[in-house]
């Protein structure tokens, strides 16, 4: 009976001590939860994180934290504190090391808005061709520089794009970093700073002349000259020095202008002043053959007793105008006794009142043209007059106009003008003239003029009616 008792009693003890047992085990977890399970915190601030279990009494696992992205500017801590220096969006997740299970939270990092910018120099210099970084420093800590616009004043000069600054060509403009923050609708306040860029002309490399070839198309055609281009583009040109390498050739000045000489081909140099840079330009002159010599105008001249002019391009030329020889010869056909030729064969002297016919013979080809020479008598040569058309019209040839005629007096002593005639030219078939009667005396260096009208005259010339001296003389004017 006692032993009986003895087991019961031990049993007992042994059902306490199990039930004692079973109230004293921890509850396990089930699941775990972030708190809060999204957030949002300014750049640079802390935030801890807080991992809820469930059952709720459960006690909290050794956990692992984690980010992403990574290398983004943010961390997490292995207690759940989280930091970012960057703005941006970010995933937070704490996974239990027993049981696996996890938890993540959605963290969105706001900048702060910029209270300042500045450059560390407000003036920046860089070559044109070339690009930096302009860097500028912001306020507060972890505002986002990315928040920080650009923008050039000539972008012509330098154009800026995220801090970098790319110039164009030399010249000086202003980069200007700036952050706008809408307030309203209406107000926005701007923070911004400024820095002077200047561009600088890219260092010379080398100079060139005109690469295609250039043809002078005959001699005498006045002077060319070639363009000195500097590379890269923008560069300054120095100073440059000329040579020909045959002046018989071409000739080149100081300046650069080229004169042909003769036909051929010769080299032009142009060097900088210091040495260091040289180009070479060939050049071609070319002969243009003689086709024809003409005399000016009607091939008709006046020129006083005694005087003489010079046979020049006013009067003769050789065609085309850019002949390579231009040499002719002049001959005289008739009124040996009223007009010579000069010894140097270049001028025509008057000798007496009268007409003269003389020839000119191109050197190459042969060519010939015939020109009249009239002598006037001194006192004719020394009236000058001038015939002046107005309102005037032309049909066919046939010539109505108002007229001025207006003479000078180069003698002296006085004229009387007496008249005019306006006179048909030949081929007119039934044409009118006109004679306007003048009665007026001219002092030496004076003049007067008259005024006139005409109708219906076929191509008119003029024949002037004066007195000097108690004679009577005429002039011939070709308008």
């Amino acid at each position: 009976m006692n032993l009986i008792m003895d087991m019961k009693g031990v049993l007992s003890l042994l059902l306490f001590s199990f039930i004692l047992s079973s109230c004293d085990k921890e509850k396990s977890v089930t699941a775990i939860y972030l708190e809060p399970n999204e957030v949002t915190v300014n750049a640079g601030a802390e935030f801890q994180f807080v991992v809820i279990t469930e059952p709720s009494d459960a006690p909290i696992p050794n956990c692992q934290w984690s980010l992403s992205p990574q290398d983004k500017g943010a961390e997490i801590s292995n207690t759940g504190l989280f930091k970012s220096t960057n703005p941006g969006s970010f995933t937070v997740s704490v996974t239990a090391k027993e049981n696996f299970f996890s938890a993540s939270s959605n963290v969105i990092v706001e900048a702060l808005p910029i209270s300042s910018i500045r450059f560390s120099n407000d003036t920046i210099a860089i070559e044109a061709g070339n690009d930096t970084l302009l860097s500028c420093a912001i306020e507060p800590e972890y505002a986002s520089i990315s928040d920080v616009k650009w923008e050039s004043s000539d972008e012509s000069i330098a154009i800026v794009n995220d801090g970098r600054i790319e110039a164009k060509r030399a010249g000086e403009c202003i980069i200007t970093a700036y952050y706008e923050e809408h307030v309203t609708n209406i107000f926005v306040h701007r923070i911004e700073a400024k820095c002077i860029c200047t561009v600088t002309p890219p260092t010379l490399e080398r100079i060139s002349l005109e690469e295609n070839d250039f043809y002078f198309s005959g001699l005498g055609e006045g002077r060319i000259m070639l363009n000195v281009y500097c590379y890269p583009e923008g560069a300054i040109c120095p100073k440059i020095q000329w040579s020909t390498s045959n002046a018989n050739i071409v000739k080149v000045d100081e300046e650069g202008w080229l004169t042909a000489v003769s036909a051929g081909t010769c080299i032009i140099t142009a060097t900088s002043v210091d040495g260091k840079f040289t180009a070479s330009y060939e050049i071609k002159v070319q002969e243009v053959k003689v086709d024809g010599i003409f005399f000016a105008d009607d091939k008709e001249f006046e020129i006083g007793e005694g005087e003489s002019f010079l046979l020049d391009d006013e009067y003769i030329s050789v065609s085309p105008y850019n002949a390579s020889n231009k040499n002719f010869k002049l001959e005289q056909i008739s009124g040996h006794d009223v007009a010579q030729i000069s010894s140097d064969g270049k001028s025509i002297i008057g000798l007496q009142e009268g007409v003269a016919y003389f020839k000119a013979i191109s050197e190459e080809g042969g060519y010939t043209d015939v020109c009249k020479v009239v002598v006037l008598n001194k006192v004719v040569a020394n009236i000058e007059v001038k015939i002046s058309l107005s309102g005037w019209a032309v049909i066919a040839g046939y010539t109505s106009a108002n007229l001025k005629c207006q003479v000078w007096n180069y003698n002296n002593d006085p004229i009387r003008v007496t008249g005019l005639e306006v006179l048909p030219s030949p081929g007119s078939g039934n044409s009118n003239s006109a004679y306007f009667k003048y009665n007026g005396e001219i002092e030496y260096l004076r003049s007067k003029y008259w005024l006139n009208s005409f109708q219906n005259i076929y191509q008119p010339y003029y024949i002037l009616h004066f007195q000097y001296g108690n004679k009577a003389y005429t002039k011939k004017i070709k308008r």
